[in-house]
């Protein structure tokens, strides 16, 4: 037979057990996340009932025309004229471009094709334009001219051009010459 000591030993040992036990518990309910929005009654996933909602809305057809046998119940159904918002398009006037050799005239202002050349891997192309304070422009591949034109694609001997408020394009020919024909001016 245990003596009171001994009684006591193993009544405290077993409270400090189911003491460990109610902390592991504790600690575990706290790490578990709960569902912070809770649904109503009528609430469901239309994405999941999608197939309900078509079975149901055959049964539901027949109520909803205003049918013979809808006006013997006295139902009548009210169709609602939906209100057609209509856009006003914008109409962008275009810009007068003319293309004449190795020079592109955006309304005004004319810009001669100098050269293509590439620098780090990116090509660009180099304009002279005297109406610009400088006169020589460099401008690389999406650099807009004026306004709404833009360099398309620059390649090794064209350029293409595109108007960004449109469909219209213009490519430009780099000048080819002809070595045995030509010879150039002494440098005074």
């Amino acid at each position: 037979m245990p003596t009171g000591v001994a009684k006591m030993k193993s009544r405290l040992w077993i409270f400090l057990y189911v003491l460990l036990l109610l902390l592991l518990f504790f600690s575990e309910f706290q790490k578990k996340e709960y569902p912070t929005q809770v649904s109503t009654l009528y609430e469901y996933d239309t994405q999941k009932n999608s197939l309900l909602d078509k079975l149901m809305e055959g049964y539901t057809q027949p109520l909803e025309s205003s049918g013979v046998s809808n006006q013997a119940w006295g139902i009548f159904v009210k169709k609602v004229k939906k209100e057609v918002k209509v856009k006003e398009l914008k109409t962008k006037k275009l810009i007068e471009v003319t293309l004449k050799d190795k020079t592109l005239c955006i309304e005004k202002a004319c810009f001669r094709l100098l050269g293509i050349f590439s620098k780090n891997g990116y090509p660009y192309a180099s304009f002279y334009n005297k109406e610009s304070k400088e006169k020589v422009q460099v401008l690389m591949l999406g650099d807009r001219m004026r306004s709404s034109i833009k360099i398309k694609n620059i390649m090794k001997k064209k350029i293409v051009f595109s108007d960004v408020n449109s469909t219209r394009e213009w490519s430009m020919q780099l000048f080819d010459v002809n070595s045995s024909k030509y010879k150039p001016k002494d440098f005074e």
